[in-house]
């Protein structure tokens, strides 16, 4: 159950319930990395990336409500009143359908500030940006779940579009200290 703080964060739900799935098939996928590095005389690098990632049975978080088909039956199956849980929601995980691909490109640089001296290899600055290209959310069709007491139940499940918003550019840039026995990192992002 959610504290009212909590409830404000989660679309003022009361509270939210977890159902496993065993139905669920791993996660498979085949990826392709290429990278192209260059290392300078002085102690840099720069290096361009580009991936590919195709997945099978991907998982995903699907969620029903209270008013949605199924979410009182499948209460019911759990031993739990479904009046007690008005304005609740369930979360189970299914596998997407078909193959989802993301690809994208990385780039990166470095140096250290050895320049400066012996004690200068020892603080190095960096900087990174990538763009992604996702997937679209995979089609959402009823799920059916099987209950602990073997019953069935058939959710609809609803798609947040909060859910769906992703960063598909990213960067990030920062100092570094490394030292024999202690390193330390000052590093910003952007989303």
């Amino acid at each position: 159950e959610y504290t009212p703080d909590q409830q404000l964060d989660n679309n003022n739900f009361f509270g939210q319930i977890r159902v496993a799935n065993p139905a669920l098939k791993p996660e498979t996928s085949q990826n392709w990395d290429f990278e192209i590095a260059y290392y300078t005389d002085s102690g840099g690098k720069a290096t361009i990336s580009y991936y590919t990632k195709d997945v099978k049975n991907a998982t995903q978080d699907l969620t029903a409500i209270d008013s949605t088909p199924g979410f009182a039956q499948t209460i019911a199956a759990l031993g739990l009143s479904p009046e007690d849980y008005a304005n609740w929601r369930m979360v189970t995980s299914a596998n997407a359908l078909g193959v989802q691909n993301t690809s994208g490109w990385e780039f990166f640089v470095s140096q250290d500030f050895g320049i400066l001296g012996d004690w200068g290899r020892r603080f190095s600055a960096f900087a990174s940006f990538a763009m992604t290209d996702f997937p679209p959310p995979s089609p959402v069709e009823p799920y059916t779940l099987t209950n602990p007491d073997g019953t069935t139940a058939t959710i609809t499940p609803i798609v947040s579009p909060v859910a769906t918003l992703r960063a598909d550019r990213f960067g990030g840039a920062g100092l570094q200290y490394s030292g024999n026995r202690f390193s330390l990192q000052l590093r910003g992002t952007y989303k």
